[in-house]
């Protein structure tokens, strides 16, 4: 797991403020567009394995987020809820500055599942109003996993922000 965001070519111009999450789940780039709006795009990673997981190995992601949260004084760790409240805490903190976010995140989830549903990532997305412009238009969810068989890689927006894309 990690996260890269780049920005090249005219659009660098653009860049208004860069930031990143301490433990490298989360990297952000807020973008001031000609009538002066704004846009926050950021790039997420959400480990796979759960707070009661017990086949996470020692290398893992989840082990060092597990480790960094405990060493900051959480008491019951639970990194892939914790990226989901942060990155809450982040949209709402963004969206006061008067930027609307689009989410470009490794969920290893899938919130649209008939079964096994994350009903977290579900309730995530009501919560910061984000919606699945992809979703919304193909009405499809197809793997994005080439061993799996649903959809846990995603770009969430603003529901502002879908007119703007072709």
């Amino acid at each position: 797991g990690g996260t890269l965001l780049t920005t090249h070519g005219r659009t660098t111009g653009r860049i208004a403020k860069t930031g990143t999450d301490p433990w490298g789940r989360f990297c952000w780039s807020q973008y001031r567009g000609r009538r002066d709006e704004g846009v926050v795009i950021i790039c997420a990673y959400r480990v796979c394995q759960s707070q009661s997981s017990q086949t996470a190995g020692p290398y893992t992601a989840f082990q060092q987020q597990y480790t960094l949260m405990r060493n900051a004084g959480y008491v019951a760790p639970d990194p892939r809820q914790q990226l989901l409240t942060d990155l809450s805490a982040l949209i709402e903190s963004q969206r006061s500055e008067g930027y609307r976010p689009m989410l470009l995140m490794d969920a290893n989830g899938d919130y649209n599942a008939s079964t096994n549903q994350d009903k977290a990532l579900a309730r995530f997305l009501v919560d910061n109003n984000l919606v699945d412009p992809f979703h919304d238009k193909f009405k499809t969810s197809p793997r994005t996993y080439a061993y799996g068989t649903r959809r846990i890689d995603y770009i969430f927006t603003d529901p502002m922000c879908v007119s703007a894309i072709q």
